[in-house]
Order: C-alpha cells, then structure tokens, then sequence
C-alpha cells in the first residue's frame, strides 16, 4: 500500500495522526496506524530481561517482533492531519518507535452471523484424572483431550456476529476472534463444562487472539481458566461488556505480549482480574496489556500495574482486594496502575454504554 510517515508524536485517545504526504488519503479511504518499535523500547520495558522459569522456557522480547497495526477509517483531511473513526490506543513515541499511516485492502466475509444454536463437544468420559500440584491438588476432574477445542473461530470477517450461542465439554474455547477479525459482536452466549486439562492453552472462552474493534457483551463463563482474555499484541479498541465468570480456575485480563485498548466494564468473576507484567509465565508473557480499563468491575481480587514506559493502565469503580501483582526475582517493583475509586462504583454506570450513547445522539461517525 501507499504510506505516509507519522510526523508527530501521537498521545493515547487522540483521533487523528499528522502525515507527512496527507495527499494520498481522502475520507472513506480504509487505512492502517501501523509502528514498529526499537531495541530501547523493549530495553526501557525490561522485557530484554525476563527472569527465566523452571522450565526454561522464556525467550526474551526482540524488537523485530512487535510490529503493530490498527486498522481505522479516514473521515476527514485537514491539511496534514487525518482524522480517523477511532481513537489511538498505544502512545506513538518517536523515540521508541517509527509510525506512519497506510491504506489497507481487506478481502473479509461480512455480515454473516451464527445464533440460536446449542454445540456439544462429546468425550470420553472415563478419562479422569487427579490433579497432582498447584491450587486444585487433589481435584479429581474429566479431562479427556481427543475431542472438539473451539466451537467457533472467526477470521477474516467483518460486521458479523455470533449471538445466543450455548456450549459444551469442549477443551478450549466458545470463541476464538482471531487476526483480520474486525468490528465482531459475540452477544448473550454461555460456555459450560470444558473438559481438558485445567493447565495452558485451555479453557480460555471467550478469547481475541488477533481482531479489533470487537464487543463481547452479556456473556457467561463457567469452570474456565482464562474466560475473557486477550492474546498477544492484539490491536484495540476491544470491550468485555456485563460478562460473568464463575467457578473460573484464573484470571481475566490481557494474558500476554501487549495488547492495547480493551475495556472491561461492569463485569463479574470469582477470581481475579489482572492487567500486569505476567514475567516469565508461559515463554515469556511480560507486559500484558496497555490502555486497559477495568471500570466497575466486581472481582475477587484485583491487579492493576502500568508499564514504566509507553503507557498506562486504569481500575476506576472495582471492587475486590487489591493485589501486589505475581512475585518477581528481579528486585524491580512494577508501578501501580491508575486506581480510582477503589470499592465504590462510579458513574456512568457503564462507561461503553455511555460514549454509545453520546456517539448516537451527536450523530458522529467516531468515539469522542
């Protein structure tokens, strides 16, 4: 595609990006912010420096691996800023990174949805076994891995949905958003009894691992490790609407590598909610996320950091104890998060349902 270089250092919620050569964009035009970071950024994230674990797993950040693309709509040029339908969700810092903006053609099924519908997973039910360590040692529970994982994985699709959706015993997921995704509605849907292992890379049920501008609203949760979560690098912004997790075996939250822009807003677990350096779990999780916000939230216990760099991270109206974040061996303390209001609600009530609101009646075409 035709790109332009970002001329200007971009701060989190801005809705346009001044370009070097504006005259190749026009409103309507589909486009992408894209970046690409340096090794001084990863340096200044100490994600170079990962604490390995027992199984030496960890591979440490490279900088040639955090290309990062959102893509947006132009809806007007004024001289050389373009103003997009979305906000930036990741500061553009010239020292950390190179940015431009480019156009993007998409090849995507569209409107196309999958509702009403109950899917069962069968399984061996004999398979049975008795968890040997960790917090659920001695749990005896089926755990037969030979069967369905995902009930539904969407890619390359956009403005299409999956809604009132109900499933069963299967090993991973309800949903899998992943890469060229974008602008998904996964509403009033519930994942029951997942039969696997209860370790890595399961039970995850409702699950971005790639799309963008994607809502998961009223849905349910249970017997999950990771019910509602991001996966690496996963562009925003994305919501968590009024979702519920019980019986969880984990936390919800960003699970590794940097994703950026998602809201959890009003919603419930029995676990934790967590947005932080998650170190050298799995091959070197780090950073999770940046520009989250847990906004009336109800959790067991909370963790909310912010990287030292190149962002931050708000809990605004949560209630449940506040927790320190994972144990470290580097001796570094990860700074706190914005924490706002602690155990006492704020209103609005809910803070997507509110811009919905005033995007509506304004009658704009982007988030202000």
């Amino acid at each position: 595609s035709d790109d332009s270089p970002i001329v200007e250092n971009v701060p989190v919620g801005q809705m346009w990006v001044k370009v070097e050569n504006p005259s190749l964009f026009s409103p309507g035009d589909r486009v992408a912010v894209g970046c690409r970071v340096n090794d001084r950024w990863v340096s200044d994230l100490r994600m170079d420096k990962i604490a390995q674990n027992p199984r030496n797993s960890v591979k440490q950040w490279q900088s040639r691996h955090y290309s990062i693309r959102w893509e947006r709509t132009v809806l007007e040029v004024k001289g050389n800023r373009i103003w997009l339908d979305n906000p930036i969700v990741m500061e553009l810092d010239s020292k950390y990174m190179s940015s431009w903006l480019e156009h993007v053609e998409q090849d995507r099924t569209t409107q196309s949805g999958i509702e009403n519908i109950r899917l069962i997973s069968e399984y061996d039910t004999t398979v049975v076994v008795k968890q040997k360590s960790g917090m659920y040692k001695g749990l005896s529970y089926e755990a037969d891995e030979n069967h369905s994982w995902s009930a539904i994985d969407i890619r390359s699709a956009e403005h299409c949905w999956v809604r009132n959706v109900t499933t069963a015993n299967f090993a991973y997921c309800l949903v899998d958003i992943k890469k060229g995704a974008k602008n998904i509605t996964v509403k009033d849907c519930v994942s029951t009894h997942p039969v696997s292992l209860i370790t890595g890379s399961r039970r995850d049920a409702f699950h971005i691992t790639g799309g963008e501008l994607c809502l998961i609203e009223r849905c349910r949760a249970e017997y999950d490790r990771h019910g509602l979560i991001t996966g690496s690098k996963v562009p925003g912004p994305n919501v968590f609407l009024e979702c519920v997790m019980i019986n969880a075996f984990s936390d919800a939250g960003p699970h590794q590598r940097w994703a950026s822009g998602v809201l959890y807003d009003s919603c419930i677990t029995d676990n934790l909610l967590a947005v932080q350096d998650r170190g050298g779990w799995g091959t070197g999780h780090g950073w999770a996320g940046v520009s989250f916000v847990f906004w009336n939230c109800d959790a067991a216990t909370l963790i909310c950091q912010s990287p030292w760099v190149n962002g931050k991270n708000w809990c605004i109206g949560c209630s449940g104890e506040k927790r320190p974040g994972r144990k470290y061996t580097d001796g570094y303390v990860r700074p706190d998060g914005e924490w706002i209001s602690h155990g006492k609600q704020v209103t609005p009530e809910s803070l997507y349902r509110y811009q919905l609101a005033k995007r509506l009646s304004s009658k704009q075409t982007c988030i202000r």
